[in-house]
């Protein structure tokens, strides 16, 4: 029995062993079959590119077989298929995190592209070394090539191209936070993809577009699109993809529990180490470890980050290292691990200084060159002592000195050089030594002083991101717009990380009611008083029952007076509470300083309005008589604006001058009758290119709305 057991184990170690190796048989079998060297270099090629999404080892390995058997054949199709190759080993040398090799290799595979003059090629190019540039951070540079792709695919009419470049230039808007635009692109990129019926591609931009909602703090629209592209990602068995979207639903923290999260990120690692894709692997265990610190597992946490930690190092994955050194610093520490704590603190600091701060380095350089400089100096002017001092010697032996004289010259002016030297090299060693002294000095106090300064910004700036996620969840969703406006857009931008101006909306018994509105202030003191102004806002209508916007802002006025004016404080907000009454069909409103404006079609002309305001804030000011309620007499399509007075004040254009409302109005009336989305990406670039360089003097919030 025993034996027949023993059998049956070696039978099944034997297939499982086949079974491994029937690949690798697979390819040198057909490698074997092919007839000259072009055939196995194709075939070698169009495995390594297969291998991209398994294996990237594998992939690797392949790619330098083919480039290995390249160096045999010289033929335009060689040259061609080399272009693949260089481009599927940049793929690879970005999964593992080495964005230089990558764009080299992108350059390697252009190069060859354009002494072939194959504009495909050359496209395939260019649009391969968008990601890179990506990673590293540089956005302008990454839209440049992909811009330059598309313009190549879209002369050879290459649909296939055309429909990737679309899609990568739309990932880019959305890293710029441009989520409209980036919204437009993907949309149109998902359009081409199934058109060629490309299942993968589809899935992809699904997945980018769901991106941008999780953005935009619309998470279960992204997790309804994630789930979507998962669906299609399964169906054709993409590893990668199946790994990417178990990442993006881990990362939905407001809709799903830790536990949720652990399972998916679970997945995505196994996933990622399988395809040996070791720069995911980094910040997957730094994002589960993130999770086990916000359950203040911190055991855990200190464990799977030790795990990233190998691996980065492995890799010298910079970026990764800095992440988990400052995470396992705070692990650390709340563990009252201290001595670890600090040692990681420590890590990181010197690790941001060595990649970020050039300067201290440079001074050093500087102080070394110089005293390198004198020190040369010195030696020269030495030298030309000596040589004065042996011209001497000759004179003197011209006028016959005796040769026992002679010497005695000689050794004196021997011994007097070799004191000379001595004295200028004990001299410059001590110099030298105290310089380093001091300038090693200097470097610990920079160095600690810039670790606390560092450390206390950084929990500044962490505080400002954390009010930041508040405010924003106070803000108008767009979910919420959407379902009670018809087309319409919001142009929203803050000077500092959290704004004064901002724009709130609730439902209250079928009214709508919008905000648009801008606090005293902006950055940190305008986001209180914009929390404040929404709480009373809400207060009025959602507790207090008031119907009326004008009386909405009454009320309004009297909170902000009780609450902060008591000192004689004048701090409040301008703007502008539209009611939509869904049963009666009419507009309403209430405006403080502020003025909606009314573009109406007459015929072809469009006719122009600025309705009316009151001229007092609400809040303690000069005037304080009861807001008046207005109402707007639109037709259907005509438009209505509503905006705050940061766009107008923006200091710009080729003399430094205020926008001002005239041209802003202008500017209304003439992109009144594009589509919202393009009316929102037209104000964005105009001010933008009018901004140019200077600072942005104010928050900024433009909503536009088609009736």
């Amino acid at each position: 029995m025993a034996l027949k057991l023993l059998y049956i184990i070696s039978c099944v170690l034997l297939a499982a062993a086949s079974f491994a190796s029937i690949q690798v048989d697979s390819i040198d079998v057909k490698l074997s079959k092919c007839k000259n060297s072009n055939e196995r270099v194709e075939l070698l090629a169009k495995i390594a590119s297969e291998e991209t999404s398994k294996n990237v080892d594998k992939s690797n390995e392949y790619a330098n077989r083919a480039l290995k058997e390249l160096k045999t054949i010289n033929s335009t199709t060689s040259a061609k298929t080399a272009c693949g190759i260089y481009r599927t080993l940049a793929i690879n040398y970005y999964y593992n995190g080495n964005n230089d090799s990558s764009i080299l290799a992108c350059n390697k595979a252009l190069l060859l592209a354009k002494k072939l003059k194959d504009s495909k090629e050359i496209a395939d190019a260019y649009l391969c070394m968008q990601t890179a540039y990506r990673e590293m951070g540089k956005y302008e540079k990454a839209v440049e090539v992909s811009s330059m792709a598309l313009k190549y695919y879209e002369k050879d009419k290459n649909l296939k191209g055309q429909a990737k470049a679309t899609l990568n230039i739309g990932i880019l808007y959305d890293d710029q936070k441009q989520y409209n635009r980036a919204l437009e692109y993907l949309n149109q990129a998902k359009l081409l993809f199934i058109q060629l019926k490309d299942t993968a591609q589809i899935a992809n931009a699904i997945t980018r577009a769901a991106n941008v909602y999780k953005d935009t703090r619309s998470q279960d629209t992204a997790k309804t699109m994630y789930l979507e592209a998962l669906k299609l990602f399964e169906g054709i068995h993409h590893k990668r993809g199946i790994a990417v979207i178990y990442n993006n639903l881990a990362g939905l923290n407001n809709i799903i529990s830790s536990q949720e999260a652990l399972q998916y990120y679970d997945r995505a690692l196994k996933a990622r180490i399988e395809l040996g894709d070791k720069v995911s692997v980094c910040m997957i265990y730094n994002n589960i470890g993130a999770v086990y610190m916000n359950d203040k597992k911190y055991a855990k946490a200190i464990e799977c980050l030790n795990k990233g930690l190998a691996v980065a190092s492995e890799i010298d994955s910079k970026q990764n290292l800095l992440n988990i050194y400052h995470a396992l610093a705070g692990s650390y520490r709340r563990s009252n691990r201290l001595e670890e704590a600090y040692s990681m603190l420590f890590k990181y600091a010197s690790l941001k200084d060595s990649l970020f701060n050039k300067e201290s380095i440079e001074k050093i350089e500087e102080i070394q060159t110089k005293y390198e400089t004198e020190k040369k100096e010195q030696e020269i002017a030495l030298l030309n002592n000596t040589n004065a001092l042996k011209e001497l010697e000759i004179n003197k032996n011209k006028i016959e000195i005796s040769k026992q004289n002679q010497e005695k010259v000689i050794i004196a002016l021997a011994l007097l050089f070799f004191i000379g030297i001595s004295i200028v090299v004990f001299r410059s060693y001590r110099i030298t030594k105290k310089s380093k002294e001091i300038i090693t000095l200097q470097k610990k106090e920079i160095e600690l002083q810039k670790n606390e300064v560092d450390e206390k910004q950084k929990e500044i700036v962490d505080s400002i991101n954390y009010a930041k996620r508040i405010q924003y969840a106070l803000l108008a969703s767009e979910d919420l717009l959407a379902n009670n406006l018809n087309e319409h857009f919001v142009l929203f931008k803050p000077k500092d990380i959290v704004s004064g101006d901002f724009y709130w909306a609730t439902n209250k018994n079928d009214k709508f009611y919008l905000a648009v509105c801008d606090s005293t202030g902006h950055g940190v003191p305008g986001a209180f008083m914009s929390l404040l102004n929404i709480g009373f806002l809400s207060e009025a209508i959602n507790e207090k029952g008031i119907v009326e916007p004008n009386k909405i802002f009454d009320y309004v006025r009297i909170r902000l007076i009780e609450s902060i004016g008591k000192e004689e404080q004048q701090d409040g907000m301008d703007g502008i509470l539209v009611c939509f009454d869904k049963q009666a069909n009419t507009i309403s409103y209430a405006a403080a300083n502020n003025a909606p404006i009314l573009i109406s079609r007459d015929n072809l002309e469009r006719e122009f309005k600025e309705l009316p305001k009151d001229k007092m804030p609400v809040g303690k000011g000069g005037k304080n008589s009861e807001f008046n309620l207005f109402h707007i007499q639109a037709q259907k399509n005509d438009m209505i604006y509503l905006y705050t007075d940061g766009y107008a004040d923006q200091f710009g254009g080729e003399k430094g001058k205020k926008f001002k409302y005239k041209q802003l109005n202008e500017l209304l009336i003439e992109s009144s009758s594009l589509g919202l989305n393009d009316q929102s990406i037209l104000l964005n670039q105009k001010f933008v290119n009018w901004k140019g360089n200077l600072e942005q003097v104010d928050d900024v919030c433009v909503i536009g709305i088609r009736i």
